[in-house]
């Protein structure tokens, strides 16, 4: 029965992998179909279907390059670095007692066990310029798939966090530990410590984006794709390297998946007759 079950588990990651290669080859095809567009052009051609088909009725995929220019760019929550997105993280770990069931003697041992889970998130994300040679345009970020790097990685014991009034507070630093913050320091738990993550999408010179532009806001903007089959990317990368890396992915994928399917499949079926 627990060879059936391991091959059922291993065809399911097999189908996950399906999906991830379609992700992959759907990055890689629209990398490679949609024309790159300089700023002057895209505004050209939305004063052209304004003066046809009236203001707001623009719509274009398109791949822009250039620099950023962004005038109130955020802070970091917890690097202070300045950047154009950035998602910070507090994970609390502990250790906690439990009770374990011998499957053969029947009787309950005292066991512990380390976990952490993830206590507060913060996401936030900016409006910015891709501008180049002949103008810039607009990127609303939200709903894109966005290059972020780590900029923060740290572990602090529990004894250099103070928790107070429902708030986190290290360094100049205080997040918001949420209502069931208690439940952690409960009998049978300790507090360990606390992991401070964080992401950013730096102020870096160099930036890719692939979205649709749309002048449905009034200022003509690239944006996230009215077709869900549609992709968004803003990245630091380059083209090639994003297409190379999709393309890379995809094979990957579609190996891991074939792989998945013939040892899961045949681990089903031994299975089923070593149950017989």
């Amino acid at each position: 029965m627990a060879v059936t079950i391991i091959g059922v588990v291993i065809i399911i990651i097999g189908v996950v992998c399906i999906f991830m290669k379609k992700s992959s080859q759907k990055k890689y095809a629209a990398l490679s179909l949609t024309d790159t567009y300089t700023a002057a052009k895209l505004i050209e051609l939305q004063k052209t279907i304004s003066e046809q088909m009236g203001s707001g009725s623009f719509r274009q995929l398109a791949e822009v390059k250039g620099t950023i220019e962004c005038t109130d760019p955020l802070s970091a929550e917890l690097s202070k670095e300045k950047c154009l997105y950035y998602k910070s993280e507090v994970e609390i770990e502990y250790e906690e007692n439990y009770y374990h069931e011998d499957q053969q003697t029947k009787r309950r041992e005292l066991k512990s066990r380390r976990t952490s889970e993830t206590i507060t998130s913060v996401e936030r994300g900016v409006n910015f310029y891709v501008k180049d040679s002949t103008g810039r345009i607009l990127v609303d970020p939200t709903g894109s798939e966005i290059d972020l790097i780590k900029s923060v990685d740290r572990f602090e014991p529990a004894n250099n966090v103070n928790y107070s009034n429902g708030f986190l507070n290290w360094g100049n630093f205080s997040f918001s530990a949420g209502s069931n913050y208690s439940n952690y320091s409960r009998e049978g738990r300790k507090i360990l410590g606390y992991k401070f993550s964080e992401y950013i999408f730096p102020l870096r010179q160099n930036i890719f984006v692939i979205g649709e532009v749309s002048d449905s806001m009034g200022e003509l903007r690239i944006a996230k794709p009215s077709d869900d089959e549609g992709v968004f990317i803003v990245s630091n990368k380059s083209e090639e390297q994003i297409a190379k890396e999709a393309k890379s992915s995809a094979q990957t994928f579609d190996i891991i998946s074939k792989a998945c399917f013939v040892i899961g499949a045949i681990m089903t079926v031994a299975g089923f007759f070593v149950k017989l």
